[in-house]
């Protein structure tokens, strides 16, 4: 009944849900060169997504359903301003930076509105670099905006039609569609149903965010979003600093140090005190005990499924210090230090240099680096327990940026990769962006048929439209477990 790489006009009505994530819509600005190129309008994925529509709309049957979802971070926050000031925490702030957004994306949101205006649902769910549609009225102000550019949209229709969900959206089908953060320590809030500080007006921060706003988007050269471009070798570093910033106004070693310096310090002046960590805890399980009374879901689930939460890394701030290589500028100073002390005090300038060169050894021997790849192993690793609570068909996440497809036990876990503006890198000016096309997840079932299993996968949208990447079928789930599953839509 699926084609593997187009959309057939099926007799059966169909229901489609259609999955993708990390596009990171943000400001613009009007830089040239290589400098925030990742941010120039032309490198924007807008057109792409455009056509995407098109693409959608003009093959689906007329009884066909189709969830548009959007799994995090499809707004970008955490961007610094282009005055070098922080980015919004506060409601009122993140709607004045939402209303930029919308304003230099009108492709995009008018393509949002065609799903829209064809009747078809669009969901957002909330990631953490876009957590501040946690705010009522910042997710409001999305869904008026794209509401007002279908004005014959009913108030009704437009509840039934947009869609936003601060923790994650499971389909009729029993797709579960989530970003995956909270499985990432660097990324994750004690509470993602209230994200907020203990005063409860402003985001709480967290390590991957503070990062990326004083450390990774200050340094323009590379793409924040491809970490193929920053995550380099020593020798990479050199060639890449002799290149970009030997000769020019921007300072490569300067910006990580105080930037690496900022992260560690605004993470320690925002650490809650055990007491508070302790309050933030109860009123979390409150709030999951009404989300799971509204939602008519077993309260044991989603404690389970709260159970599966990484502790946020600034719980154990030597993590935070040994993440931003902080540990490893200081030994390098005292053993720097110790040359210059050999040549008054040669024995105590030996015995400095080779402390510190030994205490660098044993570190790493006895505590290994993890870093972020360990995190986003247990984010997949978690899609699995996720299933098992919900009796999924399908776990859908995003955040890692790396898209994956496959099927275990009848149930499908896919990553939809990103749609970040993919700009060619700083070394690589002359390299097309998204030469494989643009990574979606596609799962499909015929709305008629409950026991019926999902079909699709991975696959990439190009200039052949919808293209097969990794695609599988998820096998008939047990009807008593159909029946014990949630719907919360």
């Amino acid at each position: 009944m699926f084609g593997p790489s187009v959309i057939t006009r099926a007799v059966t009505p169909i229901r489609h849900t259609l999955v993708l994530s990390d596009v990171h819509l943000a400001e613009a600005v009007e830089s040239e060169g290589a400098w925030m190129r990742y941010r120039q309008r032309q490198f924007f994925p807008d057109e792409d997504f455009r056509r995407l529509v098109d693409h959608l709309l003009g093959r689906l049957g007329g009884s066909d359903q189709l969830d548009l979802v959007f799994g995090g971070d499809f707004i970008e926050f955490e961007h610094p301003g282009d005055d070098g000031g922080d980015p919004p925490r506060t409601e009122e702030a993140s709607i004045a930076t939402l209303d930029r957004i919308l304003r230099d994306h009108p492709v995009f949101f008018g393509a949002i509105a065609d799903v829209v205006r064809a009747g078809h649902r669009v969901v957002f769910v909330v990631g953490n670099h876009d957590v501040q549609l946690s705010f009522p009225r910042v997710h409001q102000r999305l869904c008026e905006f794209i509401a007002g550019l279908v004005p014959e949209l009913s108030a009704e229709a437009r509840a039934r039609q947009l869609r936003v969900r601060t923790w994650f959206y499971q389909t009729a089908d029993g797709v579960h569609v989530e970003h995956g953060h909270q499985y990432d320590a660097y990324c994750s809030f004690r509470d993602p149903l209230r994200p907020l500080a203990p005063l409860g007006e402003e985001i709480f921060p967290t390590v991957g965010s503070v990062a990326f706003r004083h450390l990774i988007a200050r340094m323009g050269y590379f793409n924040a979003y491809d970490e193929r471009s920053f995550m380099l070798s020593v020798p990479a570093y050199l060639a890449h600093w002799a290149k970009h910033y030997l000769f020019s106004r921007h300072s490569l070693a300067s910006t990580w140090f105080l930037g690496a310096v900022r992260v560690v310090g605004t993470m320690l002046a925002a650490r809650p005190p055990k007491e508070v960590a302790r309050t933030i805890r109860r009123e979390a399980m409150s709030a999951r005990k009404a989300f799971a009374e509204a939602n008519a879901v077993n309260r044991d689930w989603i404690e389970a499924h709260a159970e599966l939460f990484a502790e946020p890394a600034d719980d154990t701030p030597t993590r935070i210090v040994r993440e931003m290589r902080l540990d490893h500028a200081l030994l390098a100073a005292i053993a720097v230090s110790g040359i210059f002390v050999a040549a008054f005090k040669p024995r105590l300038g030996l015995v400095l240099s080779a402390s510190a060169i030994a205490a660098g050894v044993a570190n790493a021997l006895l505590q290994p680096h993890a870093g972020v790849e360990a995190e986003y192993d247990r984010v997949e690793r978690v899609a699995r327990h996720i299933a098992r609570i919900y009796r999924a068909r399908a776990v859908v996440f995003g955040h890692t940026h790396i898209p994956r497809c496959q099927e275990e036990d009848g149930v499908l876990f896919c990553n939809t990769g990103a749609w970040t503006p993919d700009a060619p890198g700083a070394d690589e000016p002359d390299e097309a962006p998204q030469k494989r096309g643009r990574p979606v997840v596609w799962l499909r079932r015929p709305v008629s048929d409950g026991r019926a299993p999902i079909e699709g996968g991975l696959y990439r949208f190009g200039e052949n439209g919808l293209t097969a990447q990794i695609v599988a079928s998820s096998r008939d789930r047990a009807s008593l477990l159909d029946m014990m599953r949630p719907t919360i839509v």
